[in-house]
């Protein structure tokens, strides 16, 4: 399947899996850099 053929499936790209990075702002985790990853079949972790 094309790229193009999987979003006529799908609503939202992040539904088939992604990563978020952000940093932590207060507490003892300031300044802690993390990423959010997501793979799509319901496995998620933070690194």
């Amino acid at each position: 399947m094309k790229r193009s053929d999987i979003q006529l499936y799908i609503g939202n790209q992040s539904q088939i899996g992604g990563s978020r990075h952000y940093v932590f702002a207060d507490g003892w985790a300031r300044n802690m850099r993390c990423i959010d990853i997501n793979s799509g079949n319901n496995i998620q972790f933070v690194v």
